[in-house]
C-alpha cells in the first residue's frame, strides 16, 4: 500500500467536504480544510515548510511557508470545534515508507549536478583551458610561471 499523494489527499478533503481548500478565501472552512490538508502533508507526508507553500501555490492558493506553520499549529484548535474534519483525516491511511522529503532532496541533488554539468562543459569550449588541458605534471610549474609572468607584462604596459 502506498501513501497518498498531497494532489490525491487535496482532491479527497474538496471531494468530501465541498469546500475547494485552494480558494483565496478565508472563509472558516476554507481555512480549516487548508488547516487539515497542510497538517497532513506535514505530519504524515513529512514535507517541508516550503514545499506545503509551492504545492498550494502550484493549486491557485496564494501561500508561504509561515502560512503552513500557522494552519498546522492552528488545526487542532480547528478539529476540536469542527467535529468533520478528524473524520476526513481517518478517510487516509499512510505507511512509513515513502518520504517526499527525500524526494525534495533527490530533485535538489539533480537540478544541482545538472547545473555543474552545464559549467563544465562550458569549461571544455575555453580555448585557454583547452590548450593547458594536457600539458604534462611536471611542465604544469613552468607553465603557470610563465602565465604569471605575462600577466605581470600587461601591468608594466
Amino acid at each position: 500500500m502506498k501513501n497518498p499523494s498531497p494532489t490525491e489527499i487535496g482532491q479527497k478533503i474538496i471531494e468530501v467536504s465541498g469546500v475547494n481548500i485552494y480558494d483565496n478565501s478565508r472563509k472558516r472552512d476554507n481555512v480549516e480544510y487548508r488547516g487539515l490538508i497542510c497538517y497532513l502533508l506535514r505530519t504524515k507526508l513529512h514535507l517541508r515548510w516550503k514545499s506545503i507553500a509551492l504545492f498550494m501555490n502550484r493549486n491557485g492558493k496564494r501561500f508561504d511557508h509561515a502560512s503552513a506553520i500557522h494552519s498546522v499549529n492552528m488545526y487542532p484548535l480547528y478539529k476540536k470545534y469542527n467535529v468533520n474534519l478528524k473524520k476526513i483525516e481517518n478517510l487516509f491511511l499512510f505507511t512509513g515508507d515513502l518520504n517526499y522529503d527525500e524526494i525534495d532532496e533527490m530533485h535538489y541533488i539533480t537540478n544541482k549536478y545538472n547545473n555543474i554539468k552545464e559549467k563544465y562543459n562550458d569549461l571544455l569550449k575555453n580555448p585557454l583551458l583547452n590548450s593547458i588541458h594536457d600539458i604534462p605534471e611536471e611542465k604544469q610549474k613552468e607553465v603557470a610561471d610563465q602565465i604569471t609572468l605575462i600577466k605581470k607584462s600587461w601591468e608594466w604596459k
